[in-house]
């Protein structure tokens, strides 16, 4: 599916977020992609000229979207070992979904594969910089297995960075200071 809009008051408007930023075309991108992303499926944004396109994936997200919502049931009830052959599949499927390497890196952790865990975060990211929950689950491996709290701190300020009324990052970066002894 391709949607087209023309880039105007009406369209700044509809998205005020970028709107409030001077009407910032790299604001806007960031606006649309937000509301248009479906669950772990994020679309294509460009801007062309006085218009912008957004291209979402429909057959992608009806294909694969069963087999996702498999993984987070499976997750959720702790069995991790149905789901990660499906989210593997999913990765070979759509190598480019950073939910898919999050959550795998997240089982790894959860099985105490941390270099595993962390190459997977690290796709994750590496697929979309601003996946809070890839960079709270760093924070909290470096924090947790290997006691680096400065490298745990760079992931969650930049989750901050990204959302900054993110509370489990918020609620992590307390954790770590008071295991500082900075209690202010």
């Amino acid at each position: 599916m391709i949607i087209i809009h023309k880039i105007n008051d009406l369209l700044f408007s509809l998205f005020p977020k970028a709107g409030e930023q001077g009407k910032n075309t790299e604001a806007l991108k960031e606006a649309l992609m937000g509301f248009y992303t479906f669950g772990p499926f994020r679309p294509k944004v460009e801007i062309e000229g006085e218009f912008v396109k957004i291209e979402i994936d429909t057959s992608t997200i009806s294909s694969q979207k069963a087999e996702f919502d498999a993984v987070v049931k499976h997750c959720e009830r702790g069995n991790f070992r149905q789901a990660k052959p499906i989210l593997e599949a999913l990765i070979k499927k759509n190598p480019t979904n950073s939910e898919y390497y999050r959550i795998l890196g997240q089982i790894l952790s959860e099985e105490g594969n941390i270099d595993a865990a962390v190459n997977n975060l690290h796709n994750a990211l590496r697929w979309n910089s601003k996946n809070t929950h890839a960079l709270t689950m760093l924070g909290n491996i470096f924090a947790r297995n290997m006691n680096d709290i400065p490298t745990a701190m760079t992931y969650f300020e930049q989750a901050l960075s990204v959302k900054p009324d993110d509370h489990i990052a918020i609620n992590n970066i307390g954790a770590n200071l008071m295991q500082l002894g900075r209690m202010k």
